[in-house]
C-alpha cells in the first residue's frame, strides 16, 4: 500500500543534493514556510548527493563520504526542528548508499544507519507518497525516468494516477495542467548549487537546472522559485 498523509498545508522540497546545496535558497524556502505557517514537509528524493558512493566516475573533486553525511545530518536536524513532521521518500542518489552497502539493508535501515533518526522524521521505502486534502489527491514522487522537456514526466504520470502530480528528479521548475484541464502538474526544481556541481558546468545538452520548491496551501498548489510564486 502506498504511503499517504492527510494534510491541507504541505511543503515539498526535492533534490537538495547535500552537500552541493544552495544554502541561501534553502533558508529562503524555510523562511517562506515559517511565514505561511506550513508545518509539514515532504523531502521528495535526492536529499543526499552520494558522489562518494556512486558507481559512476567521481565528478566532484572534493567528493568525500564523511563530510557529506555530516552536512546532511546537520541539514536534516534543522528541517526537523522547523517542521512538526518530515516525510522522506527515496531518490536515485539516496539509493546509492543502499547499493554501495551491497543491499544489506532496506532503504529505511540504511538512512537510519547514516544518522537520520529524528523523532519527527518518517522515512519510506517508496519513491512516492500521496497527499490527501480538501483539494483532492496529489501524487508526490521522485520518478525513475528523465525527460529534458519540462512536465513530460508529470503528464505521463497523471494518465496513470488521475491526480495532481508534483515531481522531482529532472531539476526543472515548471507549472502546468494535465490534458483534463483540472489536475495540476509541478516539477519542483531543487536546492542544488550549480557552482558546486562540476558535471553540470561541462558542455552538455541537458537543460539548465532551476531552483524551486512546491507547496500545497488551503487547496491550492504553488511552485516557488527565486523569481516568485506560480499557482
Amino acid at each position: 500500500m502506498s504511503p499517504t498523509i492527510f494534510n491541507d498545508s504541505v511543503a515539498i522540497y526535492s533534490d537538495i543534493h547535500c552537500p552541493l546545496t544552495d544554502w541561501d535558497f534553502l533558508a529562503y524556502a524555510n523562511g517562506h514556510c515559517r511565514k505561511r505557517r506550513i508545518r509539514t514537509l515532504i523531502l521528495a528524493g535526492d536529499f543526499l548527493n552520494g558522489d562518494s558512493v556512486s558507481d559512476y566516475p567521481k565528478k566532484q573533486a572534493d567528493a568525500s563520504l564523511i563530510p557529506e553525511i555530516r552536512t546532511a545530518n546537520e541539514a536534516m536536524d534543522e528541517l526537523c526542528e522547523q517542521f512538526d513532521d518530515v516525510h522522506f521518500i527515496k531518490g536515485n542518489h539516496d539509493y546509492r548508499y543502499v547499493k554501495k552497502m551491497g543491499y544489506a539493508g532496506s532503504f529505511v535501515d540504511t538512512m537510519r544507519m547514516l544518522g537520520f533518526d529524528n523523532k519527527n522524521l518518517t522515512i519510506y521505502e517508496d519513491d512516492h507518497i500521496w497527499v490527501e486534502g480538501g483539494y483532492g489527491s496529489t501524487y508526490v514522487c521522485h520518478p525513475t525516468s528523465y525527460s529534458r522537456i519540462p512536465l513530460t514526466n508529470c503528464r505521463n504520470l497523471t494518465y496513470k494516477t488521475r491526480s495532481h502530480v508534483v515531481a522531482g528528479h529532472c531539476h526543472h521548475s515548471a507549472f502546468g495542467y494535465a490534458p483534463d484541464g483540472k489536475s495540476v502538474l509541478i516539477e519542483a526544481g531543487g536546492f542544488f548549487d550549480m557552482d558546486k556541481t562540476e558535471y553540470i558546468r561541462a558542455s552538455t545538452p541537458y537543460p539548465r537546472w532551476v531552483n524551486g520548491f512546491a507547496t500545497i496551501e488551503n487547496g491550492k498548489h504553488y511552485l516557488i522559485t527565486k523569481q516568485g510564486a506560480v499557482s
